[in-house]
């Protein structure tokens, strides 16, 4: 991850693990937090 973390739906990922991601996700790198939409 990064230095600040990286979050999906306000929980920690672990560094080099995957992490499936689904609709409505909220994923947060460092600063930036962005929404998944899948169509």
């Amino acid at each position: 991850g990064s230095s600040n973390g990286t979050f999906v739906n306000d929980k920690p990922v672990k560094p080099n693990s995957g992490q499936k991601l689904r609709d409505g996700d909220r994923l947060a790198i460092a600063d930036a937090v962005f929404q998944v939409k899948l169509s």
